[in-house]
């Protein structure tokens, strides 16, 4: 592919998740990228978790394990360590789909510090239906209005330049649910945004995921 493509930090946080972060570990290290930068902050798992990141530490640029303040703390902790042009994260129990990591390298070299969004793939482990997300109207006005529902996004399918989120502000550490929702109206200030009509993530809904099990809280939290 060659140094044409921008290189990209991915970030997956994990606590007590091992029973997914084998496959959202594998779906990222197995994109072959060429210029990716991959960390896994772990916030002291005692579920096998660390077993599962060890066993693919030559793959790994770097992970840590040890008690955090929660997952936006965890991804602050990553994004400080950061050197990509690109950055984005994968929670660990989400995957990234093949190919992922070239289309959105395609898309920031031909439009550079651009926030790219592509659609995410809702599923869960079951036989149930799956439901496809599209991003949209990603501007601020929209995004502010969140009343409205016109800005929608599903943050495995969003990646954006390091330099706009340090010139944002980054992540806010006091945010647990609307975390994504935040940064990207403060990116949305600072980018134009590229839309990918293609899938560049799988989001599982699983009973102790917060879109399943903790929607009130990220209500009350917006």
């Amino acid at each position: 592919m060659g140094n044409q493509y921008p290189s990209i930090t991915v970030v997956t946080s994990s606590f007590n998740q091992g029973r997914f972060l084998e496959e959202a570990i594998l779906s990222i290290v197995g994109q072959d990228y060429p210029n990716l930068e991959y960390f896994v902050v772990d916030g002291g798992s005692t579920d096998g978790s660390v077993d599962v990141i060890q066993k693919y530490a030559d793959r790994i640029t770097w992970w840590v394990s040890e008690k955090d303040r929660g997952q936006t703390d965890a991804l602050i902790k990553g994004f400080s360590r950061a050197t990509g042009d690109v950055l984005g994260w994968i929670n660990s129990d989400d995957v990234l789909e093949p190919g992922a990591l070239d289309a959105v390298g395609l898309a920031y070299s031909s439009n550079p510090e651009s926030l790219v969004a592509g659609n995410v793939m809702l599923f869960s482990d079951s036989s149930g239906p799956k439901r496809l997300l599209r991003p949209q109207n990603l501007n601020f006005e929209d995004m502010v209005k969140i009343w409205t529902g016109k800005a929608f996004f599903s943050q495995p399918g969003v990646f954006f330049p390091r330099r706009a989120y340090v010139e944002a502000g980054g992540l806010d550490v006091n945010l647990h649910y609307c975390m994504d929702y935040d940064l990207i109206i403060r990116l949305s200030r600072i980018c134009p945004v590229i839309y990918l009509d293609q899938v560049l993530a799988r989001a599982r809904q699983h009973p102790a995921s917060k879109t399943c099990s903790q929607s009130g809280n990220m209500v009350a939290e917006s």
